[in-house]
């Protein structure tokens, strides 16, 4: 080989070899060789999974739950916790039907409306709500799944 062909040859196999480089890259950071399973969507393509329960409660009451994932949000103050995303569409036997976000809970989850005048409350099998200062939905439960 001349000199020039040599120059060309050698330029085009550091272009050919830093693409693939580039493509490694953003194929690890992108997680596409995960070996996790992907998750089953019963949400449509938002890419998250609702989790359904039905709570049978005290005085013949129930709530129907579906628990929705969200992406929690980083802390607003130094060291404290996250903002939770996720979300629950609550149907009450009462024939109310609401959407809570969820908020910020030491134990368990905990889900309230704008005021705070409505909070579901929810820790592994149990639930109950809480409207003002009195539970109106008590003892709740739900068989394990």
């Amino acid at each position: 080989m001349n000199n020039g062909n040599s120059r060309g040859f050698w330029t085009i196999l550091i272009i050919v070899a830093f693409v693939v480089l580039v493509g490694a890259i953003i194929y690890a950071l992108t997680g596409t060789n995960s070996t996790e399973p992907a998750q089953n969507n019963t949400s449509g393509s938002s890419g998250t999974q609702n989790i359904e329960a039905i709570f049978t409660c005290d005085g013949g009451k129930s709530i129907s739950a579906t628990f929705m994932q969200g992406t929690s949000e980083p802390p607003t103050t130094p060291g404290g916790p996250p903002t939770p995303g996720g979300s629950v569409h609550l149907v009450l036997s009462d024939g109310r039907d609401m959407t809570l976000p969820q908020t910020i809970s030491a134990d368990g989850a905990r889900y309230a409306n704008a005021n705070e005048s409505f909070v579901f409350w929810n820790k592994g099998n149990g639930a109950f709500i809480q409207e003002g200062n009195s539970n109106t939905y008590n003892n709740c439960v739900t068989s394990a799944q």
